[in-house]
């Protein structure tokens, strides 16, 4: 999985100010790239926060897992997308959409384990 950012074709005989001025018209697509990244940060913290409870694993685990991590990667494709058509409504709401949906399943799997405390043990989960 990689975030990117797209360095246009310069020129090699560009002066310092001409250079500093293309990077700073680039400020958009780093500005995009640093939302991104933060928002897989928080959601691949979240997963090893909810994985840290978990004792056990069943194969519905490891699927809802891949799935999350699909929802990720497909994220940072989305990334490209905000980066590159970022003047369009639809990038943005794709990529809210899958954040969106990135969420839920997050939901599901702490869901799917802690139901009937089958994969938590009891005694490290702090609401018991």
């Amino acid at each position: 999985m990689a975030l990117s950012i797209n360095i246009p074709d310069l020129t090699s005989n560009l002066t310092q100010p001409q250079l500093i001025q293309k990077l700073i018209d680039m400020y958009p697509q780093f500005e995009s790239y640093l939302i991104s990244f933060f928002v897989i940060l928080i959601f691949w913290i979240s997963c090893h926060q909810v994985f840290n409870y978990i004792k056990n694993s069943t194969i519905s685990m490891v699927y809802l897992n891949l799935l999350f991590l699909l929802l990720i990667t497909i994220l940072s494709i989305l990334t490209s997308l905000v980066i590159v058509f970022g003047n369009y409504q639809i990038s943005y709401i794709l990529y809210s959409y899958v954040v969106i949906m990135t969420s839920l399943l997050l939901t599901l799997i702490w869901w799917h384990s802690t139901k009937e405390w089958k994969l938590v043990d009891k005694n490290l989960h702090p609401c018991l």
